[in-house]
């Protein structure tokens, strides 16, 4: 741990370990109402330190502020995790200490975190299954069950019989003496010419009414079953046009989903490719500005312990921790307004290298562009030599990692559009109208090791 200057402010930063393993940006209210973004780089660890210098208490003595230095903790996924802030020396999870006395100055690069972060994932709820048929199947209440007819034919030896009982229940009926057929009126015989019906009359009877009933039967049956079986053919016909219509509905929903995806992977490649054409637009023509830095020429390059030629290369070098080292021509055609500025950048010692660009006449005010050797940049706008927004921070795969590893480095500004390319590749496009116009330099950052970067092949375009 560093030792903590006079107006430094020291906190200690919660992170989940999935912000730690994907990296992050934090925004912190610092005391007194001050808000800071800070970029968290992937990987980050238990304990780590990250130190930005200016973000400190102002200086009591008009110096300038002091270093803001945050301390990383990892808490598991489930643990909640609420920001509380405290006076100095109490021991809640964020703490913010200044010490007192007088402040050092301002350091610039502290922007870049040797470790990233992510935000942890959100959750979201999903329908229940089945939640898109719309119509509902319900069974079919079974058939009544068929009539039974009751009473056979009796006869008498009047010759009268008695019909059968009504099919529909109800109260019964006594058998009323009556001539089968149309009713005839009453004869007046004798006693002894009474006779009954034939023994064939009343057996033919008896074979009709059976068959009456047999028909009855059947024609109830054959009713009760074929609706039976066309109630059950139309619930499963319902049945397989619901399925139908899900699957239907399922499959247009597929489709949407597969037509919007290559819409937007269309559109991404589109872009992707105009924006390749634009740096080859940018890089193709006649530089203004072209000097292979491997020794001093007309463009008057800063020389002094922290900017000299050496190795066929121009060197920044920075020995003091979280600061950095501009090295810049001084010449009037090094200011440029819409341009694509390139140079070929090695870091052979310490953390980071990179470029500033529409820096004014003064110096204080910048576009600040800050690569570490693993690839992690940062574009920042600089304001009276403050820090004042991250305009964009990631990770290029297109970097080639580690030390003495040479890696191209462009930058195409165009009115307010910033694009920052990695070996011809995009990094990162963003948009920002601060700065229109300034000169351009070289820089070397120290966050916690000394650090030498070499440049060389340094070619700036007009558009």
């Amino acid at each position: 741990m560093l030792e903590q200057q006079p107006d430094d402010i020291r906190a200690t930063l919660a992170l989940s370990s999935a912000e730690a393993l994907k990296g992050t940006t934090r925004t912190l209210t610092l005391p007194g109402g001050r808000q800071v973004t800070i970029p968290i780089p992937a990987g980050t660890h238990d304990g780590q330190e990250i130190h930005i210098a200016g973000k400190g208490l102002s200086s009591s003595g008009g110096g300038p502020a002091g270093a803001l230095i945050l301390t990383i903790i990892i808490i598991s996924a489930d643990q909640p995790v609420a920001p509380s802030y405290s006076q100095t020396g109490s021991d809640f999870p964020t703490e913010f200490t200044a010490a007192p006395g007088t402040s050092s100055h301002p350091q610039g690069g502290n922007n870049l975190p040797t470790v990233i972060s992510s935000a942890p994932l959100d959750t979201s709820s999903y329908p229940q299954r089945g939640s898109d048929f719309p119509t509902e199947i319900k069974s079919v209440p079974p058939p009544p069950p068929p009539q039974t007819y009751t009473g056979l034919p009796s006869t008498d030896p009047g010759g009268t019989f008695t019909p059968p009982y009504p099919f529909q229940t109800g109260p019964t009926y006594p058998p009323q003496p009556q001539l089968y057929g149309r009713p005839q009126p009453a004869l007046q015989v004798s006693p002894q010419q009474r006779r009954g019906l034939s023994r064939g009359v009343i057996i033919l009877i008896a074979i009709l009414v059976l068959l009456l009933i047999g028909a009855g039967g059947l024609i109830s049956y054959l009713t009760v079953f074929q609706r039976a079986q066309m109630q059950t053919q139309a619930t499963a016909t319902a049945q397989v046009n619901v399925i139908s219509t899900a699957q239907v509905s399922a499959t247009g929903q597929a489709n949407a989903t597969l037509t919007a995806a290559a819409q937007t992977n269309i559109q991404a490649t589109a872009t992707s490719s105009a924006l390749q054409t634009s740096y080859s637009q940018a890089t193709g023509g006649s530089p203004a500005l072209n000097d292979p830095l491997n020794q001093q020429d007309s463009n008057n390059w800063d020389q002094s312990a922290n900017c000299a030629f050496a190795g066929g290369a121009y060197h920044a070098i920075i020995p003091q921790q979280n600061t950095f080292v501009s090295c810049s021509p001084n010449t009037a055609s090094a200011t440029f307004s819409n341009f694509a500025f390139q140079v070929q950048m090695t870091i052979t010692k310490g953390d980071y290298g990179g470029m500033l660009f529409r820096s004014n006449s003064t110096g204080v005010n910048y576009y600040f562009l800050s690569i570490d050797q693993t690839g992690f940049y940062s574009l920042i706008v600089y304001k009276n030599d403050t820090q004042i927004k991250t305009l964009s921070s990631g990770t290029s795969s297109a970097f080639k990692t580690g030390l003495n590893q040479p890696n191209v480095i462009t930058v195409v500004a165009q009115g307010s559009n910033l694009s920052l390319y990695i070996n011809g590749f995009l990094a990162t496009k963003t948009n920002d109208n601060s700065y229109t116009s300034g000169d351009i330099a070289l820089i070397a950052g120290d966050v916690t090791h000394s650090t030498d970067v070499a440049f060389s092949n340094m070619k700036v375009w007009n558009l």
